[in-house]
């Protein structure tokens, strides 16, 4: 497998967990620290988006998206009073995907035969499993909508820290992000070109 390329951060928090003290929520949000870092330039620096994404080694679009869920997470947290943990994505990170073959993207989170589960360390797939989809084996009718799907996939994608999809409807997209789950939307096929781009 390909490498992905090495993101560069500048910033080191020295703190990686908050809560609210009067919070009551158990619901812990997971805010990746190259996301803090997005926060940090754009919003902190001040610094125009090509200027960030060129001071962390990455595309404009892929610095604007990974900006947007990381100013999405933070009113998350400060409006509803979860918990927040930074989450060091420079060593290690399960990457999630939905695949018919077990190698390239399948159009569509709903119809792909398997979720793979990529388990990545400093740039490199160390394991690959993979797990039927449990949203073929329901019933189309019995679903109950977004809710009943994110209610199947939610156990399953708990431990991941990406999804990368093809495509994906923005309600279920921000129901995934609920769980802390950052989810890419990308135009490559192959795993190998997913890697690259991330």
């Amino acid at each position: 497998m390909n490498k992905t390329k090495k993101r560069l951060k500048r910033l080191k928090p020295l703190y990686f967990r908050f809560l609210c003290e009067e919070c009551k929520s158990e619901e812990e949000i997971w805010l990746r620290d190259d996301e803090l870092e997005a926060l940090f330039l754009a919003d902190f620096q001040g610094l125009y988006h090509d200027e960030c994404a060129r001071a962390m080694g990455i595309s404009r679009p892929t610095f604007s998206k990974m900006l947007k869920v990381a100013r999405r997470k933070s009113v998350d947290f400060f409006i509803h009073g979860k918990r927040l943990r930074i989450e060091k994505t420079s060593s290690r990170f399960v990457l999630a995907f939905p695949t018919h073959d077990r190698i390239h993207l399948a159009p569509s989170l709903l119809e792909a035969k398997f979720l793979g589960f990529a388990q990545v360390e400093e740039g490199e797939i160390k394991a690959l499993t993979y797990e039927e989809n449990p949203l073929l084996k329901e019933e189309s009718g019995c679903l109950g909508g977004g809710g009943g799907r994110f209610k199947l996939l939610a156990p399953l994608l708990q431990g991941s820290s990406l999804l990368v999809v093809r495509e994906i409807g923005e309600g279920f997209k921000r129901n995934l992000e609920s769980l802390g789950l950052s989810v890419v939307v990308s135009s490559k096929i192959h795993l190998d070109e997913v890697m690259q781009e991330i």
